[in-house]
Parts: C-alpha cells; sequence; structure tokens
C-alpha cells in the first residue's frame, strides 16, 4: 500500500470487551460468575473469588474488586450482530472511506474470540456481516466504481502460509511505498459476499485447528483476512481513487499447559502463540510508554500489525473474556492487556490516489481494449449483410453476439459474388461434363480444363476471405473474453440489484437507524446517570463542606483566643522591655557622668605626657576585671 496523502489526525485504538456464557466443563468445575458488567457506563467489574468461589452480595466482607472502563461492552447474552452494529460496523465504513482499518480479537484460549470473528453459517460473526456491510455500500454507491481482493493467511509456527493456494513459507518485505507486505501472496478479485465467503470458507478449511483441554477447535495459529478496496469516485470535479485495507484478524489465544494438556506438537504451537502474543503486549507496552525503539521485527505478528498499532490506520480490539471464576488470573490479564491498548494513539488517514491502484489501470486497459473492439466491429457486419448495431459485442443477455461472422461489408459482398460465380462455374462444368458424356468433341480438354481452375480460383479465393473473416471473428471473440475477464473483476451492482438482496440491505439499514436510536438513548442514559452521580457528589461535598466550616469556626475561635492571650503577653512584656530600656539609659547616663568627672580629676593632677604613658602600659584583665601594668626593665 503506498503512503497515503490525506492529513492524519490523532485517534486511539478502540477496545471492547465481550464475555461469552458459562460452558459445562466450568459448570461441573463449581466455577462461579466472576464478571459483571455495566453496558451504559461500558464497565467490567472483576471480582476476586474467594476459595469457595466468586464473592456473594449478601458477603459481610466482600473480597477486593477491580473496575476497567473501555469503548463498549458486551455481557453474555449480546448477539453477534448487536456487536458488529454498534462497534465494528464503524470500522467498515472508514475502510469504505479509504481509511485502513484492523479489526482484531484477543484473549484466553476458549473465550469466544473466533465465535466471534468467524461465527458460523446461521450465526455469522465479525467477518462475514463485514461482507455484507462491504457490498451493502457498494450496491448503494451508485456512481461510484469499485474494485475488491481478497486475500488470507495464517500465522502458523511463525511460518506465514497463503491459505487459499496453500503456498507456505512466505517472506515479509519492506518497501518504502508499500510498506510491510507478503510477497508473492495471492489477491482474489470478487464480486459479491458469497464470492467472498466462499474464500473464507475455502481458507478455514485449511487452518490447523485441534483439541485441547479448555478448546475442542482450538486455533492453533494466528489469522488474517484481508480486503482491499479500490474506489472510484468523483469529488468537487476531480476523479479521484480511495484505497481502504482492512485487516480482519482472529488471534489464537494465550494458553497455559497446565490447563489446556497441551504435550508434543500442540506444546510447541501453545510456546509459539505465546511467544508472538508477549511480543504483541510488549508492543502495545512501548507504545504507551511512548519508547523511541518499538520491537516490531520481533514477530512476524507484530510486524504485519505495525500499522494497526500506532500507524496510518483505524483499530479496533475485539476482547473476549471468560466468566468463570477458575479463569481469574487469564481473565485479569487479559483487561489489563486491554486497558493498556486503549491509550495507543494511531494516525489514520485517507489514502487517495495510491501508485499502486489497479482500479484506473485496469479501467484503461479494457477502455484500450473496447477501443480495439468497437474498431473491429464499426468494419464488421453480421450474417446475410445485416451490419451489427453500434459496437455492441453482447447480445441482452450478455453472450458474445451469434450473429458476428467476422465479415466487412465489402468482404461480405465480395464472398456472396464469388459464390455465385462460383455455382455458375459449377454448373457450366456439369453441364459440359454431360455434354462430353453425349458428344465426345462437343466440349474440348482445354475448356473444361480452364472451367476447372477458375473453379479452384474462386474456391480459393473464397477460403482466402474466410480465413480473414475468421480470424477477425477470434480476434473479436479473443478481445471480448479480455473485456469480459477485466471487467468480472469489478464490482457488477447490476448483481447486487437483485430483489432479494434489496430488500436484505433495506433491513440491515433500518437496523442501523435503530442502532443509532439506540446508540442515542444510551449517551442520554449516561449522561444523566453521571449528572446524578455528580448530584450525589456535590451533595457529599457540601455536607463535608458544612462539617468543615464548623470545625474551622471552633478551631478560629480558638486562634481568636490564643491570639488575645498572645497580644497581653506581647503587650506585657514590650512594657516591661520600655521599663529595661529606661533603666539602662538611666546607668548609661550616670556611668558617662561618672567617667567624665574621673577622666576631669586626672587631667587635673596628671600631666598629659604621663597619661600616655600609663595608658601605654595599661593592660585589661578581662577574668579578674582589673588592670594590671605591664613592667619593662
Amino acid at each position: 500500500m503506498s503512503k497515503s496523502k490525506g492529513k492524519a489526525s490523532s485517534d486511539n485504538v478502540m477496545v471492547m470487551v465481550r464475555v461469552r456464557p458459562f460452558n459445562k466443563r466450568e459448570e461441573q468445575e463449581g466455577a462461579t460468575e466472576i464478571i459483571e458488567m455495566d453496558k451504559t457506563l461500558c464497565t467490567v467489574t472483576l471480582h476476586k473469588p474467594t476459595e469457595k468461589g466468586a464473592p456473594s452480595a449478601t458477603s459481610d466482607c466482600l473480597p477486593s474488586k477491580k473496575t476497567f472502563t473501555y469503548d463498549a461492552v458486551y455481557p453474555s447474552n449480546s448477539t453477534q450482530v448487536e456487536v458488529f452494529d454498534e462497534s465494528v460496523r464503524e470500522m467498515i465504513d472508514g475502510c469504505l472511506e479509504g481509511y485502513n482499518a484492523t479489526v482484531f480479537a484477543y484473549g484466553q484460549t476458549g473465550s469466544g474470540k473466533t465465535h466471534t470473528m468467524m461465527g458460523q453459517r446461521d450465526n455469522p460473526g465479525m467477518i462475514p456481516l463485514a461482507f455484507q456491510r462491504i457490498f451493502d455500500f457498494i450496491a448503494q454507491a451508485k456512481d461510484d466504481q469499485f474494485l475488491v481482493r481478497a486475500s488470507f493467511i495464517e500465522i502458523y509456527n511463525e511460518d506465514i502460509k497463503d491459505l487459499l493456494t496453500g503456498a507456505t513459507h512466505l517472506q515479509l518485505k519492506e518497501d518504502p511505498v508499500k510498506g510491510v507486505f507478503i510477497k508473492d501472496l495471492s489477491e482474489h478479485p470478487v464480486s459479491d459476499e458469497r464470492h467472498i465467503d466462499k474464500l473464507m470458507q475455502k481458507g478455514n478449511e485449511s487452518r490447523a485447528v485441534a483439541a485441547t483441554l479448555m478448546n475442542a477447535t482450538s486455533s492453533r495459529s494466528h489469522s488474517i483476512f484481508q480486503v482491499i478496496l479500490e474506489r472510484m469516485t468523483v469529488i468537487d470535479g476531480r476523479e479521484c481513487i480511495r484505497v481502504g485495507k482492512l485487516n480482519l484478524v482472529d488471534l489464537a489465544g494465550s494458553e497455559r499447559q497446565e490447563k489446556t494438556g497441551a504435550t508434543g506438537d500442540r506444546l510447541k504451537e501453545a510456546a509459539k502463540i505465546n511467544l508472538s502474543l508477549t511480543t504483541l503486549g510488549c508492543v502495545i507496552s512501548k507504545l504507551v510508554e511512548g519508547s523511541k525503539h518499538i520491537p516490531y521485527r520481533d514477530s512476524k505478528l507484530t510486524r504485519l500489525l505495525q500499522d494497526s498499532l500506532g500507524g496510518n490506520s483505524k483499530t479496533l480490539m475485539v476482547v473476549a473474556i471468560s466468566p468463570a471464576s477458575t479463569n481469574y488470573d487469564e481473565t485479569m490479564s487479559t483487561l489489563r492487556y486491554a486497558d493498556r491498548a486503549k491509550q495507543i494513539k494511531n494516525k489514520p488517514r485517507i489514502n487517495e490516489d495510491p501508485k499502486d491502484a489497479q482500479i484506473r489501470e485496469m479501467r484503461n486497459y479494457v477502455s484500450k481494449l473496447e477501443a480495439q473492439l468497437a474498431e473491429i466491429m464499426q468494419q464488421a457486419n453480421a450474417g446475410g449483410g445485416d451490419e451489427m448495431e453500434g459496437h455492441a459485442v453482447y447480445d441482452s443477455e450478455g453472450n458474445m453476439n451469434a450473429g458476428f461472422t467476422g465479415y466487412t461489408a465489402d468482404e461480405m459482398a465480395n464472398v456472396q459474388s464469388l459464390r455465385k460465380n462460383l455455382d455458375k462455374a459449377k454448373k457450366k462444368r456439369v453441364k459440359y461434363v454431360e455434354q462430353k458424356k453425349e458428344n465426345e468433341d462437343a466440349v474440348s480438354a482445354e475448356e473444361l480444363a480452364t472451367l476447372e481452375e477458375e473453379q479452384k480460383k474462386l474456391e480459393e479465393q473464397i477460403r482466402e476471405s474466410e480465413r480473414k473473416a475468421k480470424e477477425r471473428q477470434l480476434m473479436a471473440k479473443k478481445i471480448a473474453a479480455l473485456i469480459e475477464a477485466n471487467k468480472s473483476k469489478m464490482v457488477d451492482k447490476k448483481v447486487l440489484e437483485n430483489e432479494e438482496r434489496l430488500k436484505d440491505a433495506a433491513i440491515r439499514e433500518a437496523r442501523n437507524a435503530l442502532v443509532a436510536q439506540k446508540k442515542e438513548a444510551e449517551r442520554l442514559k449516561k449522561e444523566l446517570i453521571e449528572a446524578e452521580q455528580q448530584r450525589k457528589q456535590l451533595e457529599e461535598q457540601c455536607t463535608t463542606a458544612l462539617d468543615q466550616a464548623q470545625q474551622l469556626e471552633m478551631r478560629l475561635n480558638e486562634y481568636k483566643e490564643q491570639l488575645a492571650e498572645r497580644r497581653e503577653e506581647l503587650h506585657n512584656v514590650e512594657a516591661d522591655q520600655a521599663k529595661e530600656r529606661e533603666i539602662i539609659r538611666n546607668d548609661y547616663a550616670d556611668q558617662i557622668k561618672l567617667c567624665e568627672l574621673r577622666q576631669f580629676i586626672v587631667s587635673m593632677f596628671v600631666p598629659e605626657k604621663y597619661q600616655r604613658m600609663i595608658e601605654d602600659i595599661a593592660i585589661w584583665d578581662e577574668d579578674n576585671q582589673a588592670w594590671h601594668f605591664k613592667i619593662t626593665s
């Protein structure tokens, strides 16, 4: 697939969860239900079972539980049609508009993945319902042309097999334009859902399936049914080709040997399955973490799903889980896996006018063939000399017109003239022979030989004209067959417009309208529930706020009392400090006066010269608080 020209937008991987009903084996094991679903709020609650089984609503002390939120959830009584209309159809419609889309089922072995994706003949799954939707859409798109191709592969023990041709050991290649692709993979043009359904049935018959203790028809491989939709339409007066690639993936389930009882080849298969699923989980984790290196190349599955996980694709993960308490660990692991996956951001964009689109090339080739045929038909005419009408090659039933002889009008007239002359020559010769019998000298040998030579020339000319006409007729039939073969690869809307099918399509459209109404009702119901929850939260917050206000008021009063006490203490301290400052000031003034008096007395009795000498030898003793004199010899 070529790189897309459309503008990419961020789009998270969508995740829906479906729980299957209990089975007889789980009932015999005494398992109890641990799954609780709220379809309106799209939540799955997983209860941790006690030793005796799952918790009951009347238990004095409920065991721990974990609630997950997804894009959609479906309880065990949900139908295939319900799941498709509400969740999967959106992916198919995106593909019809030119986006890449992927729907893949994930879950432990025996959780119902293949039932959801494939279904049964009387209860079709997501893949057959997707086929119906594709051709319903094509039948309604009156002015558009479509080319639909399908391929079907399985990955068994890391070996890629073409389920439609039986070819094995197919190689993965990477191209800057196409991206990752499978070399030599067969692609089969399909014209309606019956045709594509036959391909699916043929592929399923070749798929690796075996019995285990968990599942009597356990898939031992991953399968990918790919549909490539090329659509030629006119947008704003410009002819445009959009190509959508739809991957419908049925993953093999993760297994625990102690539960499945796998041995020998089954055990080897399980090891390969678990390894590829572990790699898939690692890829999802790295994408969520925003890691620079994503290990797509660690398995063929993740490499094929590279666009579907973090790339150019709309992606829906269909998560299948068991309701039984005996599968608690596997179910918890699956739900956590899915919870991480919904955080992956893809960048889907419409694939417009890719270089590898076949529909325009095919249409141009058909037009060239039709021009060649038209040139032949313009020259040619039907038997008896009547000209063919227009450029028609086929009769009203679509078959090659039996009246087409391959002769041009001039050639037909010439052949008719030659045949008349030949008839005359033959009659004349017969007459000569009879005359010769009656009278030996009536006709000379030379005249008879000349007549025979003339007859041979006429016969040769007729044969040459017939040869040219035959060549032209064969060429016209060959070109017509090529036109028919190439047109058969394009979807013929006349085939899709039979009365019974149109009625079924109308029913499906009406069903979709009901689904839209149901979704709107569910949305409004969810908004009401959320509004009620918000109201209760506000009431609780108001009650809590009043209690907090009362507590704050009490604390405020306490703080006020403490503040008053602190202020009084501060006032008393300030008053005491003021008194102390006054005493210190008075003492300081007295000391100044005393110093001045002593200085005056000294100056009166001791000359200034001797004052300096005394000051030079005087030393203050801090410890004894006294002056000493330094005596020098």
